[in-house]
């Protein structure tokens, strides 16, 4: 699970100076959500990169989500969905849990070993936590900014 929580104080003060600031709660929520929705694509884009695979319930279960005290989690969600995100994050070696030997077939043919070790792959949280600290990100956010203030804008002038 990762927590983007912009600091959005900039974007405060640019509404209350457009006298804007009674929508200011629910122009951050949106940003936010744009925002989450962005690093969610980044870091689906990095789990095919280091991962290999686009397919899988793991690629699936990102998801992102606002918070109330105004973040967005960027996270692969349920049970053992998230444990096999952070087993491949952070990696991990697996022990017989009964008897001398872990044996498992690959390609056809039984294999018994001691241990078996997971190699730590970093695809999730340095590419999300690169992008939420990129000039990108910070362009984003003055993009949906202006977005948000035309929309107002518009709406006013109607």
């Amino acid at each position: 699970m990762y927590e983007v929580s912009g600091d959005l104080q900039e974007i405060k003060k640019a509404l209350t100076d457009l006298g804007l600031e009674r929508n200011t709660r629910t122009i951050q929520r949106r940003i936010l959500r744009r925002l989450g929705s962005k690093a969610r694509t980044v870091a689906k884009r990095s789990y095919r990169a280091n991962l290999g695979k686009e397919t899988g319930e793991l690629y699936r279960s990102i998801r992102h989500r606002l918070t109330k005290k105004g973040s967005v989690i960027i996270s692969p969600t349920g049970g053992k969905n998230l444990m096999k995100g952070n087993v491949l994050q952070s990696g991990a070696v697996i022990r017989p849990t009964s008897g001398e030997f872990l044996t498992y077939q690959i390609n056809g043919k039984w294999i018994k070993s001691r241990v078996s070790i997971i190699r730590p792959r970093n695809w999730f949280y340095q590419a999300v936590d690169a992008f939420a600290n990129s000039a990108e990100a910070q362009r984003y956010i003055e993009e949906q900014l202006e977005r948000e203030v035309t929309r107002i804008w518009e709406r006013a002038n109607k």
